[in-house]
């Protein structure tokens, strides 16, 4: 199983890689709760016939990496309803942290600098990682995602909802609950029920571990703005994967 040794903050992040590594390197970073499986292997190897070394990695808190310890349910349940409600909150780690995490992961790898994708939170990671560490980025795609500003990207009060609703108590209810999470937030013309509820069966029997889900949601509304965070390197933003693998 690979697993990258434990970074300055003890986290071990378990990954997988595809292609080549004199490859031109690409790393995919999920989104709330979701497990590196998540992003499709069919889709990778697609850039892998581009000629891309494709990384993807399950982020702390889920999957099969490190799981923190001693972290406060019900502070952590304060938190976040503090924070919707307007209130700044602190949080035992923040989206800093993540993008910390991943960039230890490409020091494991011996990468200089990637190209990176993320996902709705893995959008956020990939956009500290730019301000955070811009000479480990060459180039950045951050899909269905926002700058952490309240005045753009806020989420529909029923998909909030959906986000905080109590933890499944069984295996049926949790691919449910799932699947209904996938169709609330997919394009309606696109949403492939199949497919979502295979990742759901996929994810639950690999890891169900829904405490990881609201210490990420935390760290999110713990993590300020980054609309006005100063790019400090020529790093490159991009559209979207199309142009990326065009490239």
């Amino acid at each position: 199983m690979p697993t990258a040794p434990p970074n300055a903050a003890g986290i071990e992040l378990f990954y997988e890689t595809f292609g080549e590594p004199d490859g031109e390197p690409l790393l995919f970073v999920m989104g709330l709760g979701a497990q590196g499986h998540v992003w499709d292997e069919e889709m990778l190897l697609a850039f892998v016939d581009r000629g891309f070394f494709a990384i993807r990695f399950d982020n702390r808190d889920v999957g099969l990496s490190t799981k923190p310890e001693g972290i406060d349910a019900g502070a952590v349940t304060a938190g976040i309803l503090s924070a919707f409600g307007g209130e700044k909150v602190e949080a035992p780690y923040v989206l800093a942290d993540l993008a910390t995490d991943a960039v230890s992961l490409l020091d494991h790898l011996g990468i200089e600098s990637a190209h990176l994708v993320g996902a709705s939170m893995g959008g956020m990671i990939v956009q500290q990682m730019v301000i955070d560490h811009p000479a480990r980025v060459r180039s950045v795609t951050s899909i269905m995602s926002t700058t952490g500003d309240r005045d753009v990207g806020q989420p529909d009060p029923s998909v909030a909802a959906l986000l905080l609703q109590p933890p499944a108590a069984d295996r049926d209810a949790a691919i449910e609950s799932s699947v209904s999470v996938g169709r609330a937030i997919s394009s309606p013309a696109h949403f492939d029920e199949d497919a979502a509820r295979r990742r759901a069966e996929v994810s639950y029997d690999r890891c169900f571990y829904p405490e990881g889900v609201s210490h990420q949601l935390l760290a999110i509304l713990a993590s300020p703005s980054r609309s006005e965070a100063p790019l400090r390197s020529g790093a490159r933003f991009i559209a979207s994967i199309a142009t990326m693998a065009a490239s």
